[in-house]
Formats: structure tokens, C-alpha cells, sequence
């Protein structure tokens, strides 16, 4: 997950928040939520806190899923593994403070205990949503009424949109991946190529 806004001044972030786009805290945080934070020591993060990290070249924010003397763990609430670069005092980060949505409202975001909580719970959520996926990608060979879409609406990046009756179903990547709208929709449609994306 990355964020957008960064300051470039050592020590600070803007204080007008910055703006969180991604995947990787799904759950927890949706594309345009502002997030504010503060700079905090070390040894004042907890595990189930959010901490936003500071590198050279971007910002990321992920849940603290362990803490020992030295350093912290960290990982997205919605990725399937923890981050390789660990959290240590050397390094530039800050506590999440609060967010709000694009409308305005303020988050109720939970962190500490009830933070692991929310973290857990949406592992659990990802890892049955996988399940379910392998299981559909199954079904969908034995579905034999599914209907074969053709001439998509092609775009300058060259992928490409298929659609039913105006209902968008299916997006095509210049790469041959294919996104399906939905998975019920996988079951009911298909595309001219093999690639396949969940």
C-alpha cells in the first residue's frame, strides 16, 4: 500500500494528511481516505498499532503484528504475508492519530488489542475468500451455459472491456489477465483468452 502527499522535509509529514490508495489495508481503510498521524518513540508502539513508514522514495502504512527489543514486524490487514523490512528506532515512521473519509466523517479505527482483533478478523475473511475462489475456479469448468463474450470496447493502454447488454462483466489487461466484475459473473460469462485472474 502506498500513499500519496509524503513531505519531503526530514521529520515531518503534511499536516493536511495523506491520502491512502492501495490494497494492502483493505478492511481497515478504503482509496481516498486522509490519514493523519504523529511521530511517536519506538517503544511506545504496541502490536496492533498502525504505523505509517517514512523511506526515501514513498510512505506505507501496515498494522505492528510483533514487537521484540529491537524491532517490529509489520503487515498489511489485507496482505497474505508480513513485511520483509522490519520496523526498528534507526528508521523515520509515525502512529496512526486518525482518518477520515473522502465525505469528511471521522474513522473509528481500532489499534493496540483491539487492533490485533481487527487485524485477525480480516485474515480470516482473506484466507475464506481464497478458499472460495479456488473453489469457484473449479466449478466454473462444469459450467457449460456460460456465455462466450465478444468485441470489447478496446483502450489506448490496451486492455480490454467486455460487457453484456451494457453491464459491464469483464476487464482484460494488455497482458491477458482477465478481472471479472464479480464472481457470479464469472460463472455466467467468459472471454476470448486462457489468462485467468482472481
Amino acid at each position: 500500500m502506498d500513499m500519496n502527499n509524503a513531505s519531503s522535509n526530514h521529520g515531518t509529514l503534511p499536516s493536511a494528511g495523506l491520502i491512502y490508495y492501495g490494497n494492502s489495508m483493505r478492511g481497515t481503510f478504503a482509496g481516498g481516505d486522509r490519514i493523519f498521524c504523529r511521530q511517536v518513540a519506538f517503544s511506545e508502539l504496541e502490536v496492533g498499532d498502525i504505523a505509517i513508514v517514512k523511506l526515501p522514495e514513498r510512505c506505507y502504512i501496515h498494522r505492528v503484528i510483533a514487537i521484540d527489543n529491537t524491532s517490529a514486524v509489520t503487515m498489511g490487514d489485507n496482505n497474505a504475508v508480513p513485511d520483509k523490512l522490519r520496523l526498528d528506532d534507526s528508521m523515520e515512521f509515525f502512529r496512526l492519530d486518525r482518518a477520515v473519509n473522502p465525505a469528511g466523517k471521522t474513522l473509528r479505527i481500532a489499534q493496540g488489542r483491539a487492533g490485533w482483533a481487527h487485524f485477525r478478523k480480516i485474515q480470516r475473511r482473506r484466507k475464506l475468500s481464497s478458499k472460495i475462489k479456488k473453489l469457484l475456479r473449479k466449478v466454473e469448468k462444469l459450467c457449460f451455459w456460460r456465455i462466450t463474450l465478444r468485441d470489447p470496447a478496446v483502450f489506448a493502454d490496451g486492455s480490454r472491456c467486455y460487457s453484456w447488454h451494457g453491464m459491464a462483466v469483464a476487464r482484460v489487461s494488455a497482458a491477458g489477465i482477465v478481472t471479472y466484475k464479480s464472481w457470479g459473473k464469472r460463472l455466467f460469462f467468459r472471454v476470448e483468452t486462457q489468462n485467468r485472474a482472481e
